[in-house]
């Protein structure tokens, strides 16, 4: 699972918050999507996880959305 290897890179190992970030990256995968596109993913909810997102349904939410520059 990429967020797992996101994750322990970000040096978040509760497993509470590993168990948050994986029901995110399940729930908003997409049918047909890339391993690329499926790694963007997990980085996006990672760093919005990072930015103070702790709610399933926004983390979901934006991970389908691209980072804003």
């Amino acid at each position: 699972m990429p967020y797992r290897q996101h994750a322990a890179e970000a040096r978040i190992v509760h497993p509470d918050d590993l168990a948050l970030l994986g029901r995110a990256f399940e729930r908003s995968s997409a049918q047909d999507e890339s391993d690329v596109e499926r790694e963007a993913r997990a980085s996006r909810i990672i760093s919005y996880f990072l930015a103070g997102v702790r709610g399933e349904d926004e983390l979901v939410t934006l991970a389908s959305q691209p980072l804003g520059r």
